[in-house]
Formats: C-alpha cells, structure tokens, sequence
C-alpha cells in the first residue's frame, strides 16, 4: 500500500492543490466581469479557459476566466494573479526547489 502511494503521491498531492485552489478561490473563478489590468474599464468575463499547471506537489489543472480588452487591446487571466501562477506551465517552485537542492 505505501509503494501505490508513493508512487501517487504527485497526483494525490495535486488533487487535493485543486480543490483547495477551487473552494478558497471559487468567488474569484465565477466573476463575470474583470477590470482591465491596463485601462481599468470593466470588461465581461468570456468562458472559463483551462490551463494546466506543474507545481511541486503535482499537476494542478485551473479553469479561470479570460478577459480580453478591444480598447487597449490587452488580455489576461486575472484568477492567475490571484494565485501568483507564472505564464509558463513549470511553475517557479519547481526550478527553485531545484536550486536549492544543487546548492546544497
């Protein structure tokens, strides 16, 4: 039993990231409309985009909603600065964590 874990545990650990990620931050992924990061209108928000993300304690998979600005022609996911997501998949703490263990 502990081999199946250990062997899940990136995945397990990933879905659990997931659903905390969902229910502290559920608010923020249902908004409908978004101020423009840029020139502050209000812009509606379009359908839910999902992007997959991978962290230190696993893959963790976000459906955010999107906003797109005809005016300053800027867009963005506001939820991935909520949650302070990088614009690659690999996500910071992964290079870091390796950093950290070179140095040592």
């Amino acid at each position: 039993m502990s081999e199946t874990i250990w062997t899940l545990r990136q995945q397990l650990t990933g879905g659990l990231a997931e659903t905390i990620v969902q229910h502290t931050h559920e608010e923020e992924q249902h908004r409908t409309h978004v101020p423009c990061p840029r020139c502050e209108r209000l812009l509606p928000a379009r359908a839910p985009v999902a992007r997959t993300v991978e962290t230190m304690v696993g893959a963790i998979e976000l459906e955010r909603p999107y906003v797109s600005c005809r005016r300053c022609r800027h867009g963005s996911s506001p939820f991935d600065e909520v949650l302070g997501v990088s614009a690659g998949r690999l996500q910071l703490d992964v290079p870091q964590a390796t950093a950290d263990l070179v140095t040592e």
